[in-house]
């Protein structure tokens, strides 16, 4: 609890120091570098906050290689949000998690000194390409918009 005004000053100064500005609140220039393709991947479907459904995709498949190449897309932001997941993909050793729904590709990356989750809205012939190729390798059937 904030019992001081100086306390309370050095919270907001340490509040604000978190948000970005000038250059760095405009989109990242580079999606983060994972290694999505090498990466032994799990993929979780989920309804209703469940999982439903989860398959293994093998490293190198066309689901990992589609990603990969959303990943170097440009238009990335920093995001605070909690994203509920309806195609969870998580990496075998718990490296990163990418959140594929509702037109936006979400990656929670735990590869640095400190976890951060990144935000990008896919284009729609995108987000279908991942989601045939998702339902393809996954035997799952998907609702594609």
């Amino acid at each position: 609890m904030i019992s001081t005004r100086r306390q309370m000053l050095a919270a907001v100064a340490a509040a604000l120091a978190m948000v970005p500005t000038g250059a760095a609140a405009g989109p990242l220039l580079r999606g983060p570098r994972l290694p999505v393709r090498a990466a032994d991947l799990k993929v979780y479907f989920y309804r209703g906050g469940h999982v439903v459904r989860a398959r293994r995709l093998e490293p190198g498949s066309r689901t990992a290689i589609a990603i990969d190449a959303s990943l170097s897309h440009r238009g990335w932001m920093p995001s605070l949000i909690s994203y509920a997941p309806t195609i969870l993909i998580r990496d075998g050793d718990d490296r990163f998690e990418i959140n594929v729904g509702g037109g936006l590709l979400v990656v929670n990356d735990y590869t640095g000194r400190r976890p951060w989750q990144s935000v990008r809205r896919l284009g729609k012939d995108e987000e279908r390409s991942l989601l045939e190729s998702l339902e393809d390798e996954s035997g799952t059937s998907i609702t594609v918009p």
